[in-house]
């Protein structure tokens, strides 16, 4: 429900600019429209808490990654264990039966691995998005900024004409004054809280 807003949002900003009443004001100079940029994928990039989070998930899943590991190797040793010996061999049918159960785990834990994984860089975008957009919010305050939008730089790179299209709608801003810009203020303030 909440992400049915985002697309909203560029129409309410046509809607004010274009406003009879607003447009009056601002024609008159009583009002100010002023509007503010911000790269939220820099932003991302370079906030402090982002990094932390990323190296920390990363540590994760190495460390789950060699237990895992751990337990591949030892499964291709009972593997060749049970080839070396014969189907009529006493030990043949419990090596068996503890490579089955090994493989159950191994992929256990590999689907866990991945749901822990995915909980926890949800559980970060979340808590990291919360501060990004008090601090926008904030440095949206501070400027006496009407609003303050979030823009892609960069190419927009497509094959076909309904991507291309795709891509450019998608877009809120399609181009903007840098003076305007205020990413890396947002960074600033993020990074010493």
């Amino acid at each position: 429900m909440k992400y049915a807003l985002i697309p909203i949002l560029p129409a309410v900003a046509v809607l004010l600019i274009t406003n009879p009443s607003f447009k009056s004001e601002a024609q008159t100079g009583s009002a100010d429209v002023r509007v503010g940029f911000v790269n939220l994928k820099r932003v991302f990039e370079k906030y402090k808490l982002s990094q932390e989070m990323e190296k920390k998930i990363e540590k994760y899943q190495g460390e789950c990654q060699e237990h895992i590991d751990r337990l591949k190797k030892e499964k291709s040793e009972l593997a060749s264990k049970l080839q070396s010996l014969p189907p009529d061999h006493n030990e043949y049918t419990e090596v068996q039966s503890a490579l089955e159960e090994l493989n159950k785990r191994i992929i256990n834990e590999e689907s866990n691995l991945k749901k822990n994984i995915v909980r926890q860089l949800k559980d970060a975008t979340k808590a990291i998005y919360k501060d990004i957009l008090k601090c926008c919010e904030e440095c949206r305050e501070d400027n006496g900024l009407m609003m303050l939008m979030t823009v892609v730089p960069g190419e927009i790179e497509g094959d076909t004409h309904v991507e291309l299209t795709y891509k450019i709608n998608s877009r809120q801003v399609i181009a903007w004054d840098s003076k305007m810009e205020y990413t890396d203020e947002v960074i600033r303030r993020l990074n010493t809280k």
